[in-house]
């Protein structure tokens, strides 16, 4: 005669079956809200394209668009911010290439300073807002792979030495760069966003940027601070 399964082995089976159910509930959840949460911003970064087409004309025409960004676009992130001129820029027919800078605006002067050909290069201060940096590059495009290697490389030593804190660190910093125009610095923490535009084959052109740390120049020891330096190809 069979005998009868014991009560508790049925109990147990059944609140096993109820966590693989629950444990299935949520994870199908979270999915739907993670869907859900990139559907929403790719709608709200797409609801934010700009209702301009304008010529080429520098610096009024790219100011426009910076001003559009920042007035209209406050609900999306810096990232988006940069992306959205990035896309506008390269509706223009131009060989230039462009620097898209975006970051916080928090108040303070020693978190971005700036330095380079006045005729290249655009800036938007916006407090309690975002900063919004604009470069714009003649011959990135046209210039030689050495050209475009010799800048990185440039870059990458300056960074790997550490920065100087020093009031006229940008204006000596370039004069030793080949082929430079342009050169920032923001501090890290800002949220910054760079972003490229026209500069095929070369993610970070019209130039190159890189995170460097700073140090004071008599004793070399960390300040505590984290830069993001730009320097922009002529």
């Amino acid at each position: 005669m069979q005998k009868n399964r014991p009560l508790k082995d049925f109990t147990s089976s059944n609140q096993g079956l109820v966590l693989i159910l629950v444990g299935l509930w949520l994870f199908a959840l979270s999915s739907f809200g993670l869907t859900f949460f990139s559907l929403q911003r790719i709608a709200s970064v797409e609801s934010s394209k700009l209702p301009l087409k304008l010529k080429y004309i520098w610096p009024k025409n790219v100011k426009k668009i910076v001003d559009y960004v920042i007035e209209n676009d406050m609900h999306v992130t810096n990232d988006d911010r940069a992306v959205l001129i990035k896309t506008e820029l390269m509706r223009f027919d131009t060989t230039d290439v462009f620097y898209i800078m975006v970051y916080d605006n928090k108040g303070e002067t020693e978190s971005n300073s700036f330095y380079g050909n006045a005729e290249q290069y655009i800036t938007s201060y916006n407090p309690g807002k975002c900063n919004i940096v604009i470069y714009r590059s003649h011959y990135w495009r046209s210039t030689s792979k050495r050209a475009k290697n010799n800048i990185e490389n440039e870059v990458k030593i300056i960074c790997a030495e550490e920065l100087k804190k020093q009031p006229d660190g940008l204006e000596n910093l370039i004069k030793n760069i080949e082929d430079a125009r342009f050169i920032g610095l923001i501090e890290k923490n800002r949220a910054v966003s760079i972003r490229s535009a026209n500069s095929f084959g070369r993610a970070r052109g019209p130039g190159w940027w890189n995170k460097c740390l700073e140090v004071y120049p008599d004793t070399k020891k960390l300040t505590g601070k984290q830069f993001i330096l730009i320097v922009g190809f002529k």
